[in-house]
């Protein structure tokens, strides 16, 4: 993948092993609740290991199979001025631009497949929701 993270990533957050970049987001610190609905959460969240910015947008869709309701979760890196800069009003607006050209972090949980967790420049970073 040839698109680079917009911030000096560690070793970790910025993994090139999307397992290993996923695992490192259990230990981001969420430094602003910018949307926190029952099926989409968007946040700002910092890696302790390099003091960088991710914007992460959580989204799930009801689909009554099994309990188990489909859920994808984007990592977006970002710079501290697009941190800045982002707002409660616009942020799904915002994040969709950030996509452009941009690797990111996917996990994608449906209800009816396997979990899968890759690098992309490509993918929505705003899921379907409810």
């Amino acid at each position: 993948m040839t698109a680079s993270l917009p911030h000096h990533a560690c070793s970790a957050c910025g993994a090139l092993d999307a397992a290993a970049a996923l695992e490192a987001t259990r230990h981001f610190v969420v430094t602003e609740r910018l949307i926190g609905e029952s099926h989409l959460g968007v946040s700002l969240r910092r890696c302790p290991g390099c003091d960088g910015d991710w914007l992460v947008v959580f989204t799930e869709r009801i689909d009554w199979k099994d309990g188990e309701d489909p859920q994808y979760v984007t990592y977006v890196p970002v710079t501290r001025a697009e941190s800045d800069a982002l707002d409660s009003e616009n942020a799904l607006e915002q994040a969709r631009r950030f996509g452009d050209g941009r690797r990111f972090l996917v996990f994608d949980w449906p209800s009816d497949g396997e979990r899968s967790v890759a690098w992309t420049t490509t993918a929505s970073i705003v899921g379907l929701h409810d």
